[in-house]
């Protein structure tokens, strides 16, 4: 179910109603619930994500993210969606601001005591 509010949230926000233990995604400034989809598919995202996670860690080829991480998909239309596995490349994971910004804000979620450096 998809809950909507007048006014249009940022990931700033998005973070902010986490740390008060709000879930959900944000699409297009909108939060949008999420819920349970059960074990059949807990097990097949466990499952890819042992497989994948074999071949990616030790070739150093980006990184790999599970649901409830965060993953800011554009700054600009207020999108952060919660993807059941997600891969970074490592050679297109850009040194600019918006990605410092995106893995801050996932690294916040993960790590409430994570302090940016």
């Amino acid at each position: 179910m998809t809950t909507t509010r007048d006014k249009m949230l940022t990931a700033d926000d998005l973070l902010e109603l986490h740390s008060k233990g709000v879930r959900g995604e944000l699409i297009r400034g909108r939060l949008g619930g999420t819920m349970s989809t059960g074990v059949n598919h807990g097990k097949t995202v466990a499952n890819l994500t042992i497989l994948l996670g074999a071949f990616i860690k030790p070739q150093r080829l980006g990184m790999l993210v599970t649901s409830d991480t965060g993953t800011l998909l554009d700054a600009a239309r207020h999108t952060v969606r919660d993807p059941d596995i997600g891969y970074f490349s490592a050679e297109k994971m850009p040194r600019c601001s918006h990605w410092e910004r995106a893995i801050r804000w996932m690294a916040a979620r993960c790590c409430p005591g994570f302090r940016a450096r």
